[in-house]
């Protein structure tokens, strides 16, 4: 008989998205917020509207609504003191604005019309390309991890733009003035997430919706390209209604933060409810409804106690300097530990495998670094138990000077390495060798 695991009951905070009738950023960002109390609400919305001040005359209110004897909440973000118009939408590599399930049948969607043809070129000077974006999260000085998680999921929402219309990241554009409006409905769930603190995000399948939707590359059948790209793997429905009701920037969120989709998890028990509202009325409840609370886990315990972060992305395309320069950046932004391998890809192509070690709180900022500093569409990630001594510091005083010596224990071993970093410094200060202070150290030690 195999061995049998020891197991420990533990409560893990988990936020649950019901998404019924599809999800908009606006609509995941009113159901977050209204699982706020009144004053965390008010107090986070006050931070959000001085700092999205960086962008212009733009502002984001939490409007109450209440539909079919349910209240919640609309989010509205104004620019020039106006909503954005319904032909700015988050689809498309020009327009990247989303007004959320419109009924219009007739017009297919009048928030994905993007100035086709004629209206093309005259529109041009308005587009942003991505690292333009990145500049504009970067001014909003968020927290470090929103602001990675923001530009995650916008490398995400470029990629599957240039996949699903098959050209390079670089020639992908949203719309500048819609941009906006997108901006502040990404940072803002990306925000409300690192605000919450949860241990893990699941949610209900998604609704697409149906019918078609007009933009720059035609009238083509929902769900647009992009989302279709960006909901790979996750369980889908699409018969509520003949509109678009997931758009791409719901797609990148869900795609970017849900770890599972399904029912609702077993033993789930709700501390809070609710309501993000999208701008359009169907008969059923246009709604993403969001679920915050606990579920007992029985997590078996093997004896380690600790866990880590592996990220990874493999490399063909780049150069060593240019592989060096975004290992010194990982290294420069915390990272526990970056290193490459040699690897052969497909057809015994040489390459480089990158990977990188940190913490799970830590994953998204990395991430986004690891995309934004190599050539990579994607960045594999594994969470791994591990083993770790306890460690403290003590000093030994050698007759070179002072170096730090680091002792870990448990698991019934006993070990100590003097600071490698420390006793160079001295050696080089003292013009010797590295050896002889290391062993000095270890002689006092």
């Amino acid at each position: 008989m195999g061995a049998t695991k020891s197991s420990s009951q533990c409560d893990a905070k988990i936020l649950y998205l019901e998404c019924k009738m599809g999800a908009a950023g606006d609509m995941l960002a009113a159901s977050l917020l209204s699982l706020l109390s009144e004053n965390e609400r008010n107090s986070f919305l006050d931070n959000l509207n001085q700092s999205i001040s960086a962008l212009g005359d733009v502002r984001a209110e939490l409007i109450p609504h209440t539909l079919s004897g349910i209240s919640g909440f609309r989010f509205k973000v104004s620019i020039n003191g106006a909503e954005e118009d319904e032909s700015m939408h988050d689809h498309d590599h020009h327009h990247h604005k989303e007004q959320h399930h419109d009924d219009d049948h007739e017009h297919h969607h009048h928030h994905h019309d993007e100035h086709v043809h004629h209206h093309h070129e005259e529109a041009h000077h308005c587009h942003a390309d991505l690292r333009s974006v990145f500049d504009k999260i970067d001014s909003l000085k968020l927290s470090e991890a929103a602001t990675a998680a923001s530009k995650m999921v916008y490398a995400k929402l470029a990629e599957a733009e240039a996949t699903a219309h098959g050209r390079p990241i670089e020639h992908v554009h949203f719309h500048e003035v819609g941009e906006l409006d997108a901006i502040v409905d990404i940072t803002t769930v990306c925000a409300l997430i690192d605000y919450l603190k949860l241990d893990r995000i699941s949610a209900s399948h998604i609704e697409l919706g149906g019918g078609f939707v007009k933009c720059a590359h035609g009238i083509l059948p929902v769900p647009a390209p992009a989302t279709a790209h960006l909901l790979r793997g996750v369980p889908i429905t699409a018969d509520a209604e003949q509109t678009e009701l997931c758009t791409p920037t719901g797609a990148a969120l869900l795609s970017s933060f849900a770890e599972s989709f399904g029912a609702i998890p077993n033993g789930f028990i709700t501390d809070s409810t609710g309501y993000g509202f999208g701008k359009k009325e169907f008969k059923r409840l246009n709604a993403v409804r969001a679920m915050l609370g606990s579920v007992a886990e029985e997590r078996p315990t093997d004896g380690s106690n600790d866990s880590i972060c592996e990220l990874i992305c493999n490399l063909d395309d780049m150069t060593g300097e240019t592989i060096a320069f975004a290992c010194n950046r990982l290294f420069e932004a915390g990272a526990l530990d970056v290193f490459t391998q040699p690897i052969y890809m497909k057809k015994s192509r040489p390459a480089v495998m990158l990977t990188v070690l940190c913490g799970a709180d830590d994953k998204d900022k990395f991430a986004a670094l690891m995309l934004k500093h190599t050539t990579s569409f994607g960045v594999r990630v594994k969470t791994c138990a591990r083993y770790i001594l306890g460690r403290s510091f003590s000093n030994a005083d050698t007759c070179y000077g002072t170096v730090r010596v680091k002792t870990g224990s448990g698991y019934g071993v006993t070990k100590a390495k003097v600071e490698f970093e420390d006793a160079s410094r001295l050696a080089v200060q003292l013009g010797i060798n590295v050896t002889d202070v290391i062993r000095e150290a270890e002689g006092i030690r």
